[in-house]
């Protein structure tokens, strides 16, 4: 490999930013994957236990929201594996790339999975008689809770793309103040 084709693919990151990359994204990561799984079993949990779970439909909802969350693992996967890309103070553009483009199809994954399961929710709360044991259900606290339960990992895949973004993808400017730094050092 030449030293033009090394350029390419490394770019330089600004002193200190290689670390905040490592520890950012571990943080965040643990930080949404702890809160992706616990919202994944409240998903499938409590899916089970609302108004309308004798609806036939309740398993196609549940079974949406558990793949939203499944989604919304392996973006938290991607972002602890963004510390992975980080080498000697230069950042491996073609894999940050990868990832950054693996985190949109995660979140379009989680975003599709989630309106999904909303849309079977509400059609199965206004649907008449929506066979829940004889009774009319309407939107009250448990089914407006558990839509905006479905919508957890929607978010939390949302801030992982938003955070990969900023670490992976450094500005023109950052990376300007570095150069600058380094002439005036040498």
């Amino acid at each position: 490999m030449t030293a033009g084709q090394q350029r390419q693919r490394y770019a330089a990151l600004p002193p200190g930013f290689g670390r905040t990359i490592g520890t950012t994204s571990l943080l965040a990561g643990l930080v949404s994957l702890v809160l992706g799984l616990v919202a994944g079993v409240l998903i499938v949990a409590l899916g089970y236990r609302l108004p309308t779970s004798a609806n036939p439909t309740t398993i196609v909802m549940v079974g949406m929201g558990g793949i939203s969350a499944f989604f919304q693992v392996f973006s938290c996967v991607t972002l602890l594996t963004a510390r992975s890309y980080v080498t000697h103070g230069h950042l491996d553009v073609p894999f940050a790339t990868r990832a950054r483009r693996l985190l949109v199809v995660f979140w379009a994954g989680t975003v599709a999975t989630t309106v999904i399961s909303c849309w079977v929710l509400v059609k199965a709360v206004e649907s008449p008689g929506n066979f829940s044991r004889g009774e009319r259900v309407e939107f009250g606290p448990p089914v407006v809770g558990y839509l905006v339960l479905l919508a957890v990992p929607c978010a939390l895949a949302l801030c992982n793309l938003l955070v990969d973004r900023w670490l992976l993808r450094p500005s023109a400017r950052t990376l300007r103040r570095y150069a600058d730094g380094e002439t005036t050092a040498h």
